[in-house]
């Protein structure tokens, strides 16, 4: 009896150690499958990393349906101004409604990268004038207290009373005598308006009262006005956007196919990058760091060249015209959609295990594996542990083995990729592939473990059914199946 019961609670262990087994397996493999997805997620991100490989800056095909995320847009320069400024003859407006003092409208114009409105013709005057409205203005002239002369922000002089150069627009009695004072646009007093002391919130707002004339008056820069004009010079690119001779160019973080990719850029009145010589490819280079970056060069179906997406032809491979700069074997479009476009940088992570079109099945075949090969394990150990069907133990043996195959291969992609294309991956991701080998490595450990541990209760199951489970109608004990000679067993029934 206590053979029989020692039999049978040793087949019990197995099938637990199988059932752990298939758990510790299919936990390593969640985890690969999360650590690699996260580590393309970090390829996915626009932090920007120096160029540090021969390869980087050089050009391959893809897809034109395929998404990248990253893209680069130029358009020429031209004098733009932040939200808020109003563009005029190449400089940029604000008028600032706030009580302020001299002092503290310099203040503010510095705080928002300007300074005090220079004013320097008539028509300038004209269009300060059409910002100030009904409101008395501070504009940038002031007099030095020391010298009594009058000057502006960039130090120009406009000199003393009378003998001033230069455009100005005093009022007719001129700037009233004293020393230390400073120029304001439209008197307080001809606008219908209380004396700066009173101080009420009307800026900006229309009045039944006549606009200002755009005259200029001095006055002790202590006094508070209800409002300022500042002036900056008018941005050659766009925030965001970068200057390089007369182009600019923005390097765009979203995933999006070509056609997506230059409808944004023409949103924004520009195009994808053409790319006209070494320097400025250089510049692009450095412009997507370690990114594979979309440019905006294209074959289309049926046609043998690639051409810009102005219009323009780089010629055939082996027959280029112009400027070009594919790497090594690029463009490769043999037996692949002819529909193709050039891309900056060697695939990085994310786009060899999610979009390449070649390797994205084996992706999703490799995780389904991950999680199908111990799942199915554990459902047939516990058949067989209920059963004893030696059928579903064979089974259970051979998912065993395709679990060991499918590592083996697992582990040599893999250290294929580390040893061969780390140096262009984000940082980070290189260290997530060498966890993801470590954990292939135990999964393997345990899955050749888990086959010795089949190949018992194979063995186990086939005596069970030899003995005792062909015998239709014949209660044979478990127990003694397992430990009983064969003829002993059939003699005593």
């Amino acid at each position: 009896m206590k053979v029989m019961l020692g039999a049978g609670n040793r087949q019990d262990a197995i099938v637990r150690w199988l059932l752990l087994l298939s758990a510790s397996i299919l936990v390593l493999g969640v985890i690969s499958i999360f650590t690699l997805q996260f580590g393309m997620l970090k390829a996915k991100t626009c932090a920007a990393g120096s160029p540090q490989s021969s390869a980087l800056g050089k050009w391959s095909d893809a897809p034109k349906a395929m998404p990248l995320n990253w893209y680069v847009c130029e358009k020429p320069s031209n004098a733009t101004c932040s939200k808020g400024w109003i563009a005029h003859a190449g400089g940029c407006y604000h008028l600032v409604c706030d009580w302020k003092n001299f002092d503290g409208a310099m203040e503010g114009c510095r705080q928002r990268g300007g300074h005090l409105a220079k004013i320097d013709s008539e028509e300038e005057n004209s269009f300060v004038q059409s910002l100030c409205g009904w409101e008395s203005c501070w504009i940038g002239l002031s007099q030095d207290s020391q010298s009594n002369e009058w000057l502006w922000p960039d130090t120009t002089e406009v000199s003393v009373e009378p003998g001033f150069v230069g455009f100005r627009n005093w009022n007719q009695l001129g700037p009233t005598s004293g020393r230390g004072r400073a120029a304001f646009m439209n008197h307080w007093g001809l606008l219908d308006m209380p004396e700066p002391m009173v101080k009420q919130a009307y800026c900006g707002r229309p009045r039944s009262s006549p606009q200002g004339r755009g005259s200029w008056y001095g006055t002790d820069p202590e006094w508070e006005l209800p409002a300022f004009i500042c002036k900056r010079t008018a941005d050659p690119c766009p925030s965001g956007w970068t200057k390089r001779g007369v182009q600019c160019y923005i390097k765009v973080c979203q995933q999006a196919n070509f056609k997506a990719a230059q409808s944004w850029c023409q949103a924004h009145d520009a195009s994808l990058i053409t790319i006209q010589d070494e320097r400025e490819n250089h510049y692009v280079a450095q412009l997507c760091g370690l990114d594979t970056c979309m440019l905006g060069l294209r074959r289309a179906p049926g046609a043998e060249d690639w051409q810009w997406v102005d219009g323009s032809s780089v010629g055939m491979k082996y027959q280029w015209q112009g400027f070009t700069y594919w790497a090594d074997g690029e463009p490769d479009v043999m037996g692949r959609n002819p529909d193709r476009v050039a891309v900056m940088n060697s695939i990085t992570l994310e786009e060899a295990f999610v979009h390449n079109e070649l390797i994205r099945p084996s992706f999703w075949g490799w995780t389904l594996l991950q999680i199908l090969v111990p799942v199915s394990l554990a459902i047939l150990v516990a058949f067989v542990g209920q059963r004893q069907s030696s059928c579903g133990a064979q089974l259970a043996n051979w998912v065993v083995g395709v679990g060991i195959v499918a590592l083996v291969v697992q582990i040599f992609g893999f250290l294929r990729l580390l040893t061969s294309s780390h140096a262009i991956w984000p940082s980070g991701v290189f260290g997530m592939m060498v966890l993801v080998v470590v954990l292939t490595f135990f999964q393997l450990a345990l899955c050749l473990f888990a086959s010795s541990k089949m190949q018992e209760l194979r063995a186990m199951t086939s005596t069970y059914n030899s003995m005792g489970g062909a015998e239709p109608g014949t209660k044979v004990s478990r127990d003694v199946a397992i430990t009983a000679p064969a003829g002993t067993i059939l003699g005593k029934v």
